[in-house]
């Protein structure tokens, strides 16, 4: 990639010279060298390389799945050990119960409430994450679909940072990035009429004082919401369905 003439002074001594760049591509070698010229010839320098690193999407991709929630008999092992009901998603009835056709509890797992959680999370000095992929559209509006993450201790209020879906239309949902405290909540960003379909992914992530959104449409995650803010750091992991959870798949979640 070439950049523009620039003048290296006069002299016969060497210079440093710095020159910045951007439009990367993650996970690629660049190949570079410097070349100087004037009235009496040109000379190439040596050739240099480096490669860029992977970036969090690719990071988001290569992430263990932690359930499948597929409907198998293993899964539901799997389920009924290690996740645990959310505080606030209990009553009467349970939270995501709900008489429309095809958007309800079902007998493979049928002491859903609609939100649960799982895994610990640490960040390891990269960041953590949460990712679940859509099997099934809600298949009728303002129904949701979320993923948690640094919910802390849960307890009988939300906390923590939520990504959530809600449908509006067919393959089309209202995306909120909240943050929730003492069951209140923050929205921190959000989109209108984002267009989802049926095998996509999204994820929650927080690193550092940054928490954003991200989504795999078919090629790949990249970044949906972005915010800054710092009110959790470390704790568990969720997902929130309001209806059947086996509406998610391949839910995962850890340190990036």
């Amino acid at each position: 990639m070439p950049v523009p003439n620039e003048s290296a002074g006069s002299g016969s001594e060497a210079v440093q010279k710095t020159q910045a760049i951007s439009g990367l591509q993650e996970n690629t070698t660049y190949h570079f060298r410097i070349v100087a010229s004037n009235v009496d010839g040109t000379v190439y320098g040596k050739d240099e390389s480096f490669k860029t690193k992977t970036g969090t999407g690719g990071q988001l991709g290569s992430m263990a799945v932690t359930e499948p929630f597929d409907g198998s008999s293993s899964s539901l092992a799997n389920f009924n050990a290690n996740w645990a009901a959310l505080g606030w998603a209990s009553g009467t009835p349970a939270k995501g119960e709900d008489t429309t056709s095809g958007w309800r509890t079902v007998a493979a797992y049928p002491t859903v409430n609609g939100a649960y959680y799982n895994s610990t999370v640490t960040d390891t000095g990269s960041g953590i994450a949460a990712v679940a992929t859509m099997a099934v559209n809600p298949g009728s509006t303002n129904r949701y679909f979320s993923v948690w993450l640094d919910m802390g201790t849960p307890s009988s209020t939300r906390v923590g940072y939520e990504l959530r879906f809600t449908n509006v239309a067919t393959n089309s949902y209202s995306v909120t990035l909240s943050k929730w405290q003492s069951g209140s909540q923050t929205v921190l960003a959000s989109q209108a009429s984002y267009s989802l379909v049926n095998g996509n992914s999204f994820a929650v992530v927080d690193q550092g004082s940054t928490v954003s959104a991200w989504t795999n449409t078919g090629s790949g995650f990249s970044q949906l919401l972005n915010a800054s803010d710092s009110a959790f750091s470390s704790g568990k992991s969720a997902i929130e369905d309001s209806g059947n959870i086996t509406r998610l798949t391949n839910f995962k979640t850890g340190s990036l």
